[in-house]
Parts: structure tokens; sequence; C-alpha cells
């Protein structure tokens, strides 16, 4: 597995074999919307350069709250490239802050008109890597 970004708020790795790019958020509450603006720009950039057919947000250390406006200029930027991609499965795996937790699912939620992605809820990482390598039951955690 191959590291692309590393930074204090979001890690990003790409394992090429399952054609997965793997982002940790760990956005702090207290971080302004125009911070995570930029870091979203970031994963946004990788997003771009390795064009994956599987994604993993693994959302566990977030806890920043992403604020409605927000949530649709996320999806105006990530879902346009997943279509273009042909992205085929997306795991969530779940933050331990519920207003972060409900504020990623409202994104998600938002976005399910585009049934291509497949979007399941993971509690961590290795049951999301699990299912991205077809090793697992399909599940959607709640």
């Amino acid at each position: 597995m191959k590291t692309c970004f590393d930074a204090k708020h979001l890690n990003i790795k790409y394992e090429e074999i399952n054609d997965v790019l793997i982002s940790e958020w760990k956005t702090p509450s207290d971080i302004t919307d125009s911070e995570y603006r930029e870091i979203f720009k970031s994963y946004v950039e990788v997003l771009k350069e390795h064009k994956p057919k599987n994604v993993i947000v693994n959302a566990l250390k977030a806890q920043y709250a992403i604020p409605v406006k927000t949530q649709d200029w996320v999806n105006q930027q990530a879902y346009p490239l997943y279509a273009q991609f042909k992205t085929e499965r997306m795991a969530i795996i779940m933050s331990t802050d519920f207003i972060a937790q409900l504020s990623f699912e409202q994104v998600v939620d938002d976005a399910e008109s585009n049934d291509d992605i497949k979007t399941m809820f993971f509690d961590n990482e290795e049951s999301a890597l699990e299912w991205m390598r077809g090793n697992s039951i399909d599940k959607r955690v709640a």
C-alpha cells in the first residue's frame, strides 16, 4: 500500500492490487469551513491522480460536523469524478462523534441518487477492506 498524501488532518493511501483509495480523516471539531474545504481539495487531487474503482472513507477520527452548504459543495466536487472514473464501491467507516457521523451520512445520502456506487457503512477499516476485496458478505452497518 502506497501513501499518497500525509497531513495533520488527512492521510490517503492507495492499494493498487484492488484499486482502492483509502482516506483517513482526522478533522477536529474546531477547524473552519475554509480549512475543511482546503483539506478536501487535497483529497480531490489524489482522487484525480488514481481514478479508483473503490474508495474507503475512514471517518473514525473525524470530529468536524460538515455544514449543509459544504456537504453540497463536497458532493459537487467528488461525485462527478466518481462517475467519470466509474467508481464501483464506497465504504464509509463511521466516526465516533455522533454529529460528525451524521454529517458524513448526509453527504452520502445526498449523493445516493448515483446508483452506480454501492455504498456500505462499517465500524473498522479491516471489514471495509474485506468487502472491497470481495471476502465478506454484504451488509450495511446501522
